[in-house]
């Protein structure tokens, strides 16, 4: 084996770590010797994990190869996963695959990846490859109380509610992807989960009883278009399948598409579209800028 054919086996093995959900259940091993039914049968990378009380295990073929992968290998590597009895079979491919091997990967169920890294010319995403980015933001966050009082009651702006500050919590919530109803063209209710009774702050330093409690929010769209070319990626993977990509960024230079990708007022804007391209659905950053404004910006990935 090569040396640059095991760094390949190796950046499969760091992209699946990268891609699985719960490392404290998914493992993932380079080089392994899995028994099977003539022998010891050797994997390039190996995931094993748990569904429920079941384990599963998923086996990985790596061809860093300077040709498309033809139905041959295919059929090697579908018998070597059932020698070793494994519940689902991967082939990753630096060339891609034959229009034919992509019809019988079907067939058998095997999952078919192209894999890249911007540090080996070998293994980079053609850079005019297009990419397409639907950044789902924030339109309008608004609150509404109900309360009796048998004076004047003025309240502190921003509102804080059981001495927590809802706008900070609202915006630390969607920061972190845990406000999930991103619907465009909808009012939304938020649960601040806080616990009950709710009271809210006024400017006496008194906290005044509430009946009721409303959060709304509205999301909206921005379509940027692009080419890859133009993103400070380190790493990706594409799933030739579902032809669907994720791609991973390197933290200090960030995902910067608005900088440098062309804003369109739609989706059908976008100058054209390709067979193979790539699509990211992300969700503008808030960043608080003072007190108590906030801004959008871009999400870093």
């Amino acid at each position: 084996m090569s040396k640059e054919s095991r760094q390949f086996e190796l950046l499969t093995k760091e992209m699946f770590e990268l891609l699985r959900n719960d490392p404290k259940i998914e493992e993932v091993e380079h080089d392994v010797r899995l028994k099977g039914a003539d022998g010891r049968r050797q994997i390039d990378v190996v995931l094993r994990g748990k569904v429920g009380p079941i384990n599963i295990l998923t086996i990985v073929e790596c061809k860093d190869w300077n040709k498309k992968i033809d139905v041959q290998t295919l059929d090697a590597f579908h018998s070597k996963a059932q020698d070793v009895r494994a519940n689902k079979a991967v082939v990753v491919s630096r060339k891609g695959f034959t229009k034919t091997a992509i019809a019988k990967a079907k067939r058998l169920g095997i999952v078919l990846c192209t894999l890249h890294d911007v540090r080996n010319e070998k293994w980079k995403f053609h850079p005019e490859i297009p990419v397409t980015v639907r950044e789902i933001g924030l339109l309008d966050v608004s609150d509404t109380y109900e309360f009796t009082a048998t004076t004047p009651t003025p309240i502190v702006f921003p509102v804080i509610c059981n001495g927590v500050q809802l706008r900070d919590l609202f915006f630390s919530e969607w920061n972190k992807g845990n406000i999930k109803e991103l619907a465009l063209d909808k009012i939304h209710s938020w649960d601040p989960n806080l616990e009950k009774p709710f009271r809210i702050l006024n400017q006496k330093g008194e906290y005044i009883p509430i009946s009721s409690l409303d959060i709304k929010y509205k999301t909206t769209e921005n379509i940027f278009f692009g080419y890859v070319g133009q993103l400070d990626y380190k790493k990706g993977i594409f799933f030739v399948d579902r032809q669907e990509g994720r791609m991973f960024f390197d933290e200090d230079l960030g995902f910067d598409y608005r900088g440098k990708f062309l804003k369109c007022d739609s989706i059908n804007d976008i100058p054209f579209t390709e067979l193979f391209a790539i699509t990211f659905s992300v969700r503008s950053d808030v960043k608080k800028v003072s007190q108590p404004n906030y801004r959008a910006r871009p999400m870093k990935s």
